[in-house]
């Protein structure tokens, strides 16, 4: 379930202005210590936030809502991974199981490659991908490379614009 919108976009658009090209989010009235004009943003949880009142806004759900005029429907995706990157073009609106698919390597992967782990008993790498509750086993290989490259073929065709092309490596704050 999506939050509810915490402000109007009315209200909204009279304390902020957003910069689509750049991903900022500037004040535009005084708030407490902060003078108009001053940029907002401050870190949580690996995400940037803006504080209301009482209230905390999601910064990529702000920019949407400032730039559309409208508090998105859905999840919002940063499509490079980069969840500081609040630019306009690096925003879509996702369902939560696409916003999953566009998600970097597990911090916990041994292989060093997003979709490949090792296979104890034949001695292989086995590639494997999950789309919409179905497990598709693409096979053992004797490189990690040649798993991930059966993973990514695979991962393309399932998951679409979601596709996540990153070549291992959590790219995400």
């Amino acid at each position: 379930m999506m939050p509810s919108e915490p402000i109007p976009i009315e209200e909204c658009r009279r304390l902020f202005r957003y910069a689509p090209e750049t991903g900022q989010i500037h004040r535009l009235t005084v708030h407490g210590r902060f003078p108009a004009g001053t940029e907002c943003g401050t870190h949580k949880k690996d995400y940037l936030y803006v504080q209301y009142g009482k209230k905390v806004i999601l910064f990529h759900r702000l920019a949407w809502a400032l730039h559309y005029g409208e508090w998105p429907k859905l999840t919002i995706d940063h499509i490079n991974l980069d969840r500081f990157d609040n630019r306009i073009a690096n925003l879509r609106q996702a369902t939560v199981a696409q916003n999953i698919r566009n998600r970097p390597m597990q911090k916990n992967n041994k292989t060093g490659f997003k979709g490949v782990c090792w296979h104890k008993k034949s001695r292989k790498y086995s590639a494997k991908i999950v789309y919409e509750a179905v497990r598709y086993h693409l096979g053992q290989f004797d490189t990690a490379e040649a798993a991930f490259a059966a993973y990514m073929n695979k991962a393309a065709e399932l998951h679409g614009e979601f596709f996540c092309a990153s070549e291992g490596g959590n790219h995400a704050r």
